[in-house]
């Protein structure tokens, strides 16, 4: 949950119903403290039923302080708008879910776009916190690897920004899945709004079978365009089910091969790393065309053009940073299959720290 000014100002006055709770006549006093703050404005999202059923309690709760509360249900890109620009009193925020958690969420704070309002609202920090102290500590987090001082860090952030404000755990979102018992062998994909029907096998009845993926804001109503190089959470299930990236995610995070085989990793002359990722033979599209190291590298041609590599890719740092990426012919063989790719550091503390990758 974020707080604007106006709330946290008029809590003040809850705060003095609080501390005199058993003062005659301090129900009333608070009641009368808090009217003159007129509405206070919830936006969440329509149609989320989870969302609405939270902000009835908190309506009917904060009713009986003497708050009005408005409630302003809108799409999307509203919400998105209405969040980034402060444009809001209450708003329930959410995690992006495996394997995003903790670090792409919290990093799509920094630059304000992240689209869960989180930028705007740390404007009302209490002193001696800051926003600008909490988002040093978020970019100093992403410099590390080892997982105990991930999670020591990580649990720095949580409690330090939970003092100012009620919000989940960075750790927060699942994806359930409800199943007809005639049909058998399926497992929950490892990230969000992935969801490996291949795994599916009839037990009993048809061989049809109705698949109703779960969306932000309710069920998918269109699968989008299909371009592997662009996404929202419609194209990333139906992604799944028709393409495969170098890498896939494994349990706990973990990434496993998938069209890459293996991968090293060493330093550069430009201060980052060099990625080089060995590719796997013998596979090909479904028209029976090769895939092989230089249709690899086209699609880092188009991933990384222009405005798409900052605009939509940029959130996750890799397209800013990435200063070439090659396929490597004196591999390029059917035995031995390889692409280079050049990357700087992904940190936003490091812009001037630069790292490569190769793919071989």
């Amino acid at each position: 949950m974020k707080f604007s000014t106006a709330v946290a100002t008029a809590l003040v006055c809850f705060s003095q119903l609080a501390s005199a709770a058993l003062e005659p006549g301090s129900l009333d006093r608070a009641v009368e403290c808090n009217k003159k703050f007129g509405p206070l404005v919830f936006v969440l999202l329509e149609d989320e039923a989870v969302n609405a059923a939270i902000e009835d309690d908190i309506r009917g709760d904060l009713a009986k302080l003497g708050f009005e509360v408005e409630k302003r249900a809108l799409s999307k890109a509203d919400i998105n708008v209405a969040r980034q620009s402060g444009n809001f009193h209450f708003s329930i925020t959410e995690t992006w879910g495996t394997p995003y958690d903790p670090h792409s969420y919290a990093s799509g704070w920094i630059d304000g776009n992240g689209g869960e309002g989180v930028f705007p609202a740390m404007k009302n920090f209490a002193s001696p916190s800051s926003r600008n102290e909490l988002l040093n500590m978020v970019a100093d987090v992403l410099t590390y690897e080892d997982p105990r001082v991930l999670s020591t860090k990580w649990e720095d952030i949580h409690k330090y920004y939970h003092e100012q404000a009620v919000m989940m755990p960075l750790y927060g979102k699942r994806i359930p899945t409800l199943l007809n018992n005639r049909l058998v062998g399926y497992e929950a994909g490892f990230q969000q709004f992935d969801y490996p029907v291949h795994r599916l096998r009839v037990a009993s009845g048809s061989t049809t079978a109705t698949i109703a993926p779960g969306a932000r804001t309710g069920l998918f109503k269109t699968v989008g365009t299909m371009n592997a190089h662009v996404y929202g959470p419609n194209e990333f299930f139906a992604n799944n089910w028709v393409y495969e990236g170098l890498v896939g995610y494994g349990a706990g995070g973990k990434v496993v091969p998938s069209l890459a085989i293996a991968w090293e990793v060493n330093p550069n002359s430009i201060g980052g790393d060099d990625y080089k990722f060995t590719l796997r033979t013998g596979v090909k599209f479904h028209d029976g065309a090769d895939w092989n190291c230089e249709v690899a590298k086209l699609n880092f041609d188009h991933i990384l053009a222009g405005s798409l590599s900052t605009e939509k890719h940029g959130w996750f740092g890799v397209a800013l940073y990435t200063d070439s990426w090659t396929c490597n012919a004196a591999f390029f063989c059917p035995q031995a299959n390889s692409l280079l790719a050049r990357i700087r550091s992904t940190v936003p503390t490091s812009k001037n720290s630069p790292s490569s990758a190769l793919f071989e």
